[in-house]
């Protein structure tokens, strides 16, 4: 058990393995002590935690001294990861990313199994290990002029990440290990529109090179700055930036500053509960608000109409979308006007999420967390709004990726 996360987190970016983060108190915590005794000590759970994970241990201790960093260290984690609880289990990438947390419940040894064989959480901690979304790529727009298009239509702010004239190997080291840094990749591909460019120099007279040095001046962007990262509003309040990032120190070791600064640029959205159609809108709202996508897949056929008239359209479910939802519908219409009132971008994005999900019929729901993993899906059935919106907030507070 490593016992101060730069190791841990090290260790896991060396080997590729996440880190299984075990916050626990262990001279004082009833709970903790027995789940040493009858789990985290236990040969299976070793074994197979040797081969899997990397073991980091946050121990809140009251009576021993667990270090001069220990309480700087657990005081950040309770903060970072919401920690309402002892003991408590997270697993994360080697970067501090959430990919699943765990209570007492489920690490326990249950009482129908065998002192010793914890076989339960050895298969819990096995589904957490198939089901570790898999590494991102920044999307990264082709042009500064796309990446305006893109924001208008999306109604998303963008970042930018500029290069200056003088690439020093210190600069290309820190946009290398940015651009590999997950958390931070996945916060801006759920947030922002991305465009990166090198500053032009003065002898290039190209007409994108002219149009980046022209809005590098009218924005007083130096372009002697090694490394920079802007965030621009072209959609909400007219053309502005909203922040500037120049520091890059330490990136792979606490990208949370970066984050947190970004957080703050970015105005969170109104939303009224209402359908959106737009696969990237809904997205950014899901991640800003917190909230998990419903994602309905449906065509103009009898069960569709049934599920809104009897579900979706009464205020029941309405008050409850408001407080605790994003809705998105994935529309297959029929009809041929309607089908020609679709965008082609509309219609190959519904063609790559029906694939995405393999859906195979109309209407399906979809369920993801604000982190994009699935924790759900329903199909029509004759039954109360009371009932099916009962069922769904059960799958809303079950997820294990996101709930405190």
């Amino acid at each position: 058990w490593y016992t101060a996360w730069p190791q841990a987190s090290g260790e896991a970016r060396k080997a590729d393995k996440l880190v299984l983060a075990y916050c626990c108190g262990s001279d004082w915590d009833e709970w903790t002590q027995k789940l040493d005794k009858e789990v985290m000590t236990s040969e299976p759970f070793r074994q197979w935690a040797e081969k899997n994970v990397v073991l980091f241990k946050c121990d809140y201790l009251k009576f021993k001294n667990g270090g001069p960093n220990a309480k700087e260290q657990g005081d950040k984690f309770k903060i970072k990861y919401n920690l309402a609880k002892i003991p408590t289990i997270l697993f994360l990438d080697c970067d501090g990313m959430l990919i699943s947390r765990c209570g007492y419940d489920t690490a326990s040894l249950r009482e129908e199994e065998e002192r010793g064989n914890p076989k339960a959480f050895v298969a819990y901690c096995e589904d957490v290990l198939e089901n570790r979304p898999p590494k991102e790529s920044v999307a990264e727009q082709k042009s500064l002029k796309d990446a305006i298009a893109y924001s208008k239509k999306h109604f998303m702010p963008v970042l930018l990440l500029i290069k200056g004239e003088k690439n020093t190997v210190v600069a290309q080291k820190q946009q290398t290990d940015l651009l590999k840094v997950q958390p931070f990749v996945r916060f801006v591909n759920q947030n922002f529109v991305f465009y990166m460019f090198d500053a032009p120099a003065e002898t290039d007279k190209a007409p994108e090179a002219v149009e980046l040095r022209k809005f590098m001046i009218d924005n007083k962007l130096s372009p002697t700055t090694p490394l920079q990262l802007i965030v621009y509003d072209w959609y909400k309040t007219g053309s502005e930036i909203r922040d500037r990032i120049f520091s890059f120190m330490s990136i792979q070791q606490d990208i949370d500053p970066i984050l947190e600064k970004l957080d703050k640029s970015v105005p969170n959205p109104d939303y009224n509960g209402a359908w959106l159609e737009d696969l990237k809108e809904a997205k950014f709202i899901s991640s800003r608000l917190k909230r998990p996508l419903f994602i309905c897949f449906t065509d103009q056929k009898e069960y569709t109409q049934k599920f809104f008239t009897e579900i979706f359209d009464t205020p029941v479910f309405k008050d409850y979308v408001k407080k605790n939802l994003v809705l998105l519908r994935i529309d297959f219409p029929t009809d041929e006007e309607k089908i020609k009132a679709q965008s082609e971008d509309l219609k190959e994005q519904n063609r790559m999420l029906a694939d995405t999900y393999a859906i195979r019929g109309y209407p399906t729901v979809v369920i993801l967390n604000f982190m994009g993993q699935r924790i759900g899906d329903a199909k029509y059935r004759p039954q109360t709004v009371e009932s099916f919106t009962k069922s769904l907030d059960a799958v809303v507070k079950s997820d294990r990726f996101s709930r405190p």
